[in-house]
């Protein structure tokens, strides 16, 4: 029994091999597929870091700012 999984182990590593020195792109396309959740995670993982960082400096940044006291009633100015 140990024999025949060598052999089966043995030639299923000897396709694999041809299969990769002649045709690069099937096995890339099979890890990209595989890949693709992983990368996909950490990009959504990322995006929520950056997004908590930026809205930290924007009211950083907005505290600082020196605004008008009053702008919503404008200035009634005399035509005359």
């Amino acid at each position: 029994m140990k024999t025949i999984t060598l052999f089966t182990l043995l030639i299923i590593g000897f396709f694999g091999i041809n299969t990769a020195l002649a045709r690069p792109d099937v096995l890339q396309a099979r890890y990209s597929e595989i890949r693709a959740p992983i990368d996909q995670y950490f990009t959504d993982k990322n995006a929520k870091a950056w997004k908590v960082v930026k809205d930290a400096e924007r009211v950083a940044w907005n505290m600082n700012l020196h605004l008008l006291t009053d702008c919503s009633a404008p200035q009634l100015r005399s035509v005359y």
